[in-house]
């Protein structure tokens, strides 16, 4: 469990960084949506891997 959420915690920075570098090589316009997208995905995974645990 304890090493299940480790991983995830370096998958999900690993993403953030890829994001990140993502949102700063494309123009301004992008960057919200991305992010929005980013924050709905996170939240759905969390819920399924909240549920999985119970």
């Amino acid at each position: 469990m304890c090493m299940y959420v480790l991983s995830w915690m370096m998958m999900t920075r690993r993403m953030m960084m890829m994001m990140m570098e993502f949102t700063l090589l494309s123009p301004p316009p992008f960057i919200p949506y991305t992010t929005r997208v980013l924050y709905s995905l996170l939240s759905i995974y969390t819920l399924g891997v909240l549920k999985n645990n119970k």
